[in-house]
């Protein structure tokens, strides 16, 4: 007999308590199954929670610096005066500098850039989405 042999001796169960124990270790992965089965059919894409999350950014400010995020993909990141972080898109990078001005406004895809040379030169959202 192994070291655990007595150990599991004495525990003796009936049918019904295995069945009941079965159940409980079965009934959380099936259920964490039927969850994400659920979502992945039925919840929103990638691109729907993107343009919903660019849709409610609200930001405005002076760019202090302009830097290459290494833990983050190296994606190009425009810190704000105001320490807000802003992500830019590939084809965005040569239109942001710093001592430009950021401005956004809740509820729309725009994004101003104010530049030093008193230039405005407005960014779409929406032209960075797959096409659907």
């Amino acid at each position: 007999m192994n070291r655990y042999g007595s150990f599991f001796a004495e525990f003796k169960l009936s049918k019904l308590d295995k069945r009941i124990l079965y159940g409980i270790f079965l009934s959380i992965p099936f259920s964490l199954l039927i969850f994400v089965s659920y979502n992945l059919i039925f919840g929103p894409d990638g691109d729907q929670v993107m343009r919903s999350r660019d849709l409610q950014e609200n930001f405005g400010g002076i760019v202090d610096s302009v830097y290459n995020d290494n833990a983050n993909h190296n994606v190009r990141i425009a810190l704000l005066k105001n320490k807000y972080k802003f992500s830019i898109f590939r084809a965005w990078e040569p239109e942001i500098e710093k001592g430009d001005s950021l401005s956004k406004k809740q509820g729309s895809y725009l994004v101003k850039v104010f530049k030093k040379d008193c230039k405005v030169v407005v960014l779409d959202y929406w032209l960075n989405y797959k096409n659907k």
